[in-house]
C-alpha cells in the first residue's frame, strides 16, 4: 500500500542519513525478486507483431506544430568535448564510496585508474 511504501521510504532515508554503511548492508541482504526472462519464442512473437504492421504517422498533427512554436527558438546544443584535465578536476571532487552509477564502478576506482581518463575523453 501507499502508506507502507511512504513509511519505508522515510525509514530508509533516516537509516541512510544515520549510517550509510548499515543502509547499503540492508540493501545487499534484503530479498531480491527473481524475474524470469521471456522465452525466445515470446520475444520473437512480440517484436514480429510490433514490426509487421505498417503504420502511418500524422506529421502535420496540431500538437507537433504547437510544440514547434513553443520550442522553436531553442538552439540545438553544440557538441562539447570534455578534456582530460576537466575530467580529472571533476573526478577529484567526487566522494570515493558513494553509491556507484549505472556502470557499478565507485568513484574511488576512477580516481586510481588514471589510465582510463584519456579513453573516457576520447
Amino acid at each position: 500500500t501507499r502508506y507502507k511504501e511512504s513509511n519505508q521510504i522515510k525509514a530508509d532515508n533516516n537509516m541512510f542519513n544515520k549510517s550509510e554503511k548499515q543502509f547499503y548492508k540492508k540493501l545487499k541482504t534484503s530479498t531480491r525478486y527473481e524475474v524470469t526472462p521471456p522465452s525466445k519464442t515470446d520475444l520473437t512473437n512480440f517484436w514480429k507483431n510490433m514490426w509487421s504492421h505498417e503504420s502511418e504517422h500524422n506529421y502535420k498533427a496540431y500538437w507537433i506544430e504547437e510544440e514547434e512554436q513553443i520550442h522553436g527558438d531553442i538552439k540545438e546544443q553544440e557538441d562539447y568535448i570534455l578534456t582530460e584535465k576537466e575530467l580529472k578536476q571533476t573526478i577529484k571532487q567526487l566522494p570515493n564510496w558513494k553509491g556507484p552509477g549505472k556502470d557499478n564502478i565507485h568513484n574511488f576506482w576512477y580516481k586510481r585508474f588514471t589510465i582510463l581518463h584519456k579513453h573516457l575523453t576520447a
